[in-house]
């Protein structure tokens, strides 16, 4: 009974102590800083071609701090995982680049030639494969009628006559060329549609191996702007406590379509804005993680 009453004490402390944090902060102070800051972000992200949101939201955590979910098409996965294109790098996250290497349009303008490359090579594969099949197809179906005509003569020379029946053999050794002319045709055309199924299965892991690079290229370049922008606007998040933090979700970016997590201390971020650190050093500092 007395640990009960105990435990019922301590929740009873806790509850007051976290309402009373909470008197203590200016949540509408924060409201608005918050949605500044979004304002902020999407207007960045809006100056990097391509790098469009499709959504940002931000909310307060109460001892926690502040949390940015963010979902942009740069994280589009129907080309495949974020995951399969950092296996493929081996990027294991350490975020150790330069930001001067990285042309925000450049990459995205890479991007889309690489789509418009891909889909062409596509489409023209499918062609010719559509085509083969369907050569393959009239191959198969003169040699039916060849074969009948075969079956014909035979039936005509086992009744024909004398001085008829030279001919009907001759006609019959025609047919035959013929044929072995059609069958040789339908095995080359299985020769080269084994030959593009081959090249489309290169082209395909040469155009995964590309897209691999340019989501990677793309993932540093959310980062870019978001630690930049915290560098230069971050000293707006005024109504923060100074032990909390700044927390970015990015949405199916991470391990196996997970969400990607950034977790910012309030204190490097001042130093950043301060210029104490640079937007490259701040990001290093960052907790990264899948969830």
């Amino acid at each position: 009974m007395n640990k009960l009453v105990a435990v019922v004490i301590g929740l009873g402390v806790c509850a007051l102590s976290n309402h009373a944090a909470a008197q203590a902060l200016d949540m509408s102070a924060m409201k608005r800083e918050i949605t500044i800051m979004e304002n902020i972000i999407k207007a960045s992200v809006a100056t990097d071609k391509g790098a469009s949101l499709r959504r940002i939201n931000g909310r307060y955590l109460l001892n926690q701090g502040i949390t940015f979910d963010l979902d942009s098409k740069l994280f589009n996965t129907s080309r495949g995982s974020w995951a399969s294109a950092f296996a493929d790098r081996n990027f294991d996250f350490n975020f150790d680049f330069d930001f001067s290497e990285l042309d925000a349009q450049a990459a995205a303008e890479e991007a889309q030639e690489i789509s418009k490359q891909a889909i062409e090579s596509v489409r023209e594969l499918a062609e010719r494969m559509r085509d083969l099949a369907e050569n393959e197809r009239d191959i198969e179906h003169d040699i039916r009628s060849l074969e009948r005509e075969k079956r014909d003569l035979e039936f005509e020379r086992r009744n024909a006559e004398k001085d008829t029946l030279t001919e009907l053999e001759k006609r019959k050794n025609e047919l035959e060329q013929q044929v072995k002319a059609l069958e040789k045709q339908k095995d080359q055309l299985k020769d080269e549609q084994h030959n593009l199924k081959t090249q489309t299965q290169k082209n395909k892991q040469q155009q995964q191996q590309q897209w691999a690079e340019q989501r990677t290229k793309s993932l540093q370049l959310i980062q870019q702007t978001l630690v930049t922008t915290l560098c230069d606007y971050g000293a707006g998040l005024k109504s923060l406590p100074d032990n909390e933090r700044v927390n970015f979700t990015l949405s199916r970016a991470g391990e196996e379509n997970q969400d990607l997590i950034l977790v910012f201390e309030k204190k490097d971020i001042q130093s950043c804005v301060m210029g104490k650190i640079k937007a490259q050093q701040l990001l290093t500092k960052a907790s990264v993680y899948s969830f």
